[in-house]
């Protein structure tokens, strides 16, 4: 039977697997093992996706522990604990205080980290089996190596020619032909940001390319494909000679495609009509070579020769998948020497500057750590974990997981370590995140390299146990209705494969408060634009919900699936009186009055600037919204055309600024809209008010 040491949890959002995770670290903490439990905490090491996780895990930890230190019960855990432990509620309370003063006095050895700190932790006890120095700096920036990085590369072009700078026009030269900016300098920090992916370690290991080796491929290239072209040219003429011979016409094929494909398609210059349409490769996989209703003759003709028509068509796909390879190296040859110019500068300039990334350690410490036993790698870390904990599991790379496969197999021999997750919330994919790893678990996913496979496999599936927490805590019978409705029906939609994301995904609701609210509205119309219509009924929601339902503004959350989404939604928001609190908002350039005090600085150094007077004028232009008619004075200041000097005009709007309470860019405004003066002046009244 198993042991169930290694626990899986598999459920959705809201239903407490974080706290799950949090109540279990105490468990196993006050619960101890044979030889004590006041420290036994350091036997435990819970990992989190972010920083923030695992301080908000650390607090969560203290604070049940100061909780049940002094005697109190909260969150309802003294019955979880309870159960779990199987220690009475009096035990419960004096170890917690035992342990809680024990965590307190030695903060540092509460293991509550991320994952990349862990790694960082293995690759320092490792430095030296990875020919690195004891003190090295550690970069968590990609971008500030990256940007010295492609400056360095582009000093290297020389005026007279060269390999490299050969490339990098041929390379801007390709951009500029597909429509792009053959500005290359973002391209190639774009470009060395791959590098540092997890998922293109296996592709830039080992020997690179030189630029001149990249080149003489690109001449062998093009002669295969010349080569392929003339075959295909054959190919045509014989299954042509074919047809001939027997009396093969359109007429004798399912709508003439297969006869028309092979004496038409395959000569057109337009070297994707070469690809077999999937209507053809539909009807021979089918066997409906013809229609039903042609004549016996036309059916005996084909029936006799499909051994044939399948070798014309196997001989062209034998020829077109080489031909359609080589076509994408070729337009990627010249990214392809860049790319490995880049990877020899990244790794010079980290060398010669003492500079290793945590985006890397992974792949660094892979090769050592999966083929050593556990006890050596504890040796080496000085600690030995017992139980492993970790949060988010659906987010966690394959080699981060692969990587700690040696200590977590091992511990589960000694106790129990926990994995939880989501994978419908798997999003970080572009961090080689893989859900499909933690849907197939026990089972390894992609370790058929790891030396060790077998043996690990069999130790994770006898121990494995799967569970599910069904109830949803965090939301109201409705939005559970609709979610498990939501995910029951679109599952449906995916592949067999993926679909096992959804697997058992419905949550109990029965438990959870009544009422809640789910509305979907789907946008965009031949005349108006979507973003336009959203935010109308964005600011028109807003306002039924605090007319009508009496919510504050403080009540509403607006979630937008860009920065960009969340700067426009604030800024329509804010211009229509609804007070919006963002992070973008709260930022110096996001204040319309800072854009144009700068902009207005900037014409000050340029009169000539255009970019500043439209910011200026498109402000001024803004704000007449909100102007107020102007008092008696106002009308003086109109009928009296003297007022047009400059400084004279910015006394008077100040002037009726103050009496009017309306702001120097309104009355400004107002003053040069009615005497209809050319936009220099208009931006010289502007200055003169501010100033």
């Amino acid at each position: 039977m198993s042991s169930s040491n290694f626990i899986i949890y598999r459920s959705s959002a809201g239903s407490g697997k974080t706290y799950t995770l949090a109540l279990s670290y105490l468990a196993i903490s006050l619960k101890g093992d044979d030889f004590g439990y006041t420290d036994y905490y350091r036997k435990i090491l819970a990992i989190t996706f972010t920083n923030k996780a695992a301080a908000e895990m650390k607090e969560r930890v203290l604070y049940y522990f100061d909780e049940l230190a002094h005697h109190r019960e909260t969150d309802n855990i003294l019955p979880w604990l309870i159960a779990e432990t199987k220690l009475t509620k009096v035990e419960i309370f004096k170890r917690s205080r035992i342990v809680y003063q024990h965590i307190l006095h030695h903060y540092s050895d509460l293991n509550i980290s991320t994952i990349d700190k862990f790694t960082y932790r293995i690759v320092r006890t490792f430095a030296r089996d990875l020919g690195l120095s004891y003190n090295f700096d550690l970069e968590m920036d990609d971008y500030k190596i990256i940007q010295p990085v492609v400056a360095l590369l582009l000093a290297k072009l020389e005026k007279s020619g060269g390999d490299l700078t050969n490339v990098l026009v041929n390379f801007a030269l390709r951009k500029a032909g597909d429509g792009k900016s053959s500005n290359i300098e973002r391209d190639l920090e774009i470009f060395a940001k791959q590098l540092f992916k997890e998922n293109a370690f296996e592709f830039i290991e080992g020997k690179s390319l030189s630029i001149k080796e990249c080149m003489w491929l690109k001449d062998d290239l093009y002669s295969k494909q010349k080569n392929i072209e003339k075959d295909i040219e054959q190919l045509s003429q014989r299954a042509t000679k074919f047809f001939n011979q027997y009396g093969f016409t359109k007429e004798h094929f399912n709508k003439g495609i297969f006869y028309k494909h092979f004496t038409e398609n395959i000569l057109d210059k337009n070297v994707n009509k070469w690809v077999p349409s999937t209507a053809l490769l539909s009807y021979m996989k089918n066997n409906e070579w013809y229609a039903k209703s042609k004549p016996c003759d036309i059916k005996a003709l084909v029936d006799s020769h499909i051994q044939d028509l399948r070798q014309f068509m196997d001989e062209l796909l034998n020829l077109l998948k080489p031909y359609f390879s080589n076509k994408a190296i070729l337009q990627n040859i010249h990214s392809i020497a860049v790319l490995n110019e880049l990877l020899k500068e990244v790794n010079a300039y980290k060398k010669t500057r003492n500079i290793q990334q945590i985006s890397s350690f992974n792949k660094q410490i892979h090769n050592i750590v999966v083929a050593q036993p556990s006890a050596f790698i504890y040796e080496r870390i000085g600690e030995r974990y017992n139980h492993f904990l970790i949060d988010e599991f659906q987010d966690t790379s394959l080699l981060q997981w692969q990587n700690m496969l040696p200590l977590i197999t091992d511990s589960i021999d000694f106790g129990k370590s926990l994995l939880v997750g989501d994978g419908k919330q798997s999003i970080y994919r572009w961090r080689a995140g893989e859900v499909e790893q933690f849907l197939q678990l026990p089972v390894i996913f992609k370790g058929d390299k790891l030396q060790f496979k077998s043996d690990w496999e069999s130790k994770l599936t006898f121990h494995a146990n799967t569970r599910s927490l069904e109830k949803n805590f965090r939301s109201r019978q409705q939005i559970i209705k609709f979610n498990n409705t939501f995910f029951e029906t679109l599952k449906n939609l995916l592949p067999p494969d993926l679909q096992a994301i959804y697997k058992d995904q419905k949550q109990e609701f029965k438990h959870a408060k009544k009422g809640g609210y789910v509305e979907i509205d789907l946008f965009g119309d031949n005349t108006n634009d979507a973003k336009g219509l959203i935010l109308q009924r964005i600011l028109l929601e807003i306002k039924k919900l605090i007319k009508y339902n009496n919510y504050a503004l403080k009540d509403i959350a607006i979630l937008c699936n860009s920065r960009k989404s969340v700067a426009l939604t604030a800024q329509y928001l804010a211009e229509n009186e609804i007070d919006v609190l963002s992070n973008e908002g709260l930022l110096l350039y996001s204040s319309e009055k800072v854009k144009v005090l700068i902009s207005a600085l900037y014409y000050l150094q340029d009169q000539n600037n255009k970019v500043a007077k439209v910011s200026i004028i498109s402000y001024l232009h803004q704000s007449i919204l909100k102007v107020k008619p102007l008092d008696e004075l106002y009308k003086n200041v109109h009928q009296n055309r003297d007022f047009l000097a400059h400084l004279k005009v910015a006394e008077i709007a100040f002037s009726i600024s103050a009496l009017n309470e309306l702001s120097l860019f309104e009355v400004c405004h107002q003053l040069i809209r009615d005497f209809k003066i050319d936009e220099d002046i208009y931006v010289q009244f502007f200055l003169d008010a501010v100033l």
